[in-house]
């Protein structure tokens, strides 16, 4: 079964951090990406940029600059990972490198 981890953090504390702490999130998520390689469940994963840059599109076609919605944390990457069932998700989802305000959301994805 595929399940998505959606990473949402605070941009504007990781952007406070110091260049070396920053570095540290980016290579923990280099041997995070590396383990589920070696544990044959990494499917596909991303780093995003920053919500600045998102622009959405509503039913009516309207485009707007920035994320969805207006929140204090925003989602900064995402994993897709193929795994026996939610419990063993979760388990991974327990293991992405620590940031400031982290949070994983753990989603199956449909078979269409």
């Amino acid at each position: 079964m595929k399940f998505l981890l959606l990473l949402y953090g605070d941009e504007a504390a990781e952007e406070a951090l110091p260049v070396v702490e920053r570095r540290r999130i980016i290579e923990g998520h280099e041997e995070f990406s590396d383990k589920l390689s070696d544990d044959g469940v990494h499917t596909y994963g991303e780093a995003l940029d920053q919500s600045a840059s998102a622009r959405t599109v509503r039913e009516d076609g309207l485009v707007t600059e920035g994320p969805f919605a207006e929140a204090r944390e925003q989602i900064g990457g995402f994993y897709v990972i193929e795994c026996a069932d939610i419990e063993r998700a979760l388990e991974y989802a327990e293991q992405v490198p620590q940031s400031p305000g982290l949070s994983v959301e753990v989603r199956p994805l449909l078979s269409i």
